[in-house]
């Protein structure tokens, strides 16, 4: 908005037809015969438009008036061009301004639409079971590794988490060749328990659930894994909230479930 409350093109509009009026009202025809002497020839469907705001004028277009109407009204001072330029500008930068909040509104609008939640998964702490079968070779992440999750919303407003859900997909005896391997320290510890039915979610350290996340504010959960007897593929279902919708999001490696078997002994 223009100093007047009016949105940037009005208040410009409005500022050359003030202009038009002080220097005697002359008339779309004259006007467009006036812009044809100066060598710069509009036309007066064009000069309409800018007048009442309905497209934007550029710099030339209003150097061209603003020169025309003074000639019209036979004022002998030349123009203060530079002050129409700056007020231009002005116009400009308030429109761009509008453009990139709406693009901003916009972005906001689609992630509420959707998902807001960007989550990535990585696996730590695993040790392997070499696992060999009618479908081949596999090494399977062993019980005791972690899943860490690092949730983030990469657009306002904030989403809070509310709950976390291990989800056992299907589940056969263990069997195979232990590989072990170390990993990294938890950030969020939790403990996921994939015997009981259903799975559980333990919480390890002080916080749990709910958490917030913002743009700036992401959080990290490590899940340590448990299964005492059984090879099983499962995956994670995290339920949130963000500006009165609730939603839940699936947690997976990339389309796949995660895979984890007991250990041996």
């Amino acid at each position: 908005m223009d100093s007047a409350g009016q949105p940037p093109m009005t208040g410009f509009a409005a500022r050359l037809r003030d202009l038009r009026r002080r220097a005697g009202e002359p008339s779309l025809r004259e006007l467009e015969r006036l812009t044809r002497r100066t060598g710069r020839p509009y036309p007066r469907a064009t000069i309409d438009d800018k007048l009442h705001g309905r497209t934007l004028p550029d710099w030339e277009f209003v150097a061209t008036f603003v020169r025309v109407c003074h000639r019209h009204a036979g004022w002998p001072d030349p123009p203060d061009l530079d002050a129409w330029q700056v007020q231009h500008r002005r116009v400009l930068a308030e429109l761009a301004g509008q453009r990139a909040g709406q693009r901003r509104g916009t972005r906001a609008a689609e992630a509420l639409a959707g998902d807001p939640l960007t989550v990535t998964v990585k696996l730590a702490d695993v040790s392997y079971l070499v696992v060999r079968g009618p479908d081949g070779v596999h090494e399977v992440p062993a019980s005791g590794h972690r899943v860490r999750l690092i949730v983030e919303a990469p657009e306002p407003p904030a989403v809070v988490l509310t709950e976390l859900r291990p989800v056992v997909l299907a589940r056969r005896p263990a069997a195979g060749d232990l590989v072990p391997h170390h990993g990294v320290v938890p950030v969020r510890p939790f403990a996921v328990h994939l015997d009981e039915d259903p799975a559980s979610l333990e919480q390890l350290g002080d916080a749990g659930f709910p958490f917030k996340v913002t743009p700036d504010d992401p959080e990290v959960f490590d899940l340590t894994v448990h299964t005492a007897t059984a090879d099983v593929r499962w995956a994670l279902e995290l339920d949130w909230t963000c500006a009165g919708r609730s939603d839940t999001r699936r947690v997976d490696l990339g389309g796949q479930p995660f895979r984890t078997t007991a250990r041996p002994g």
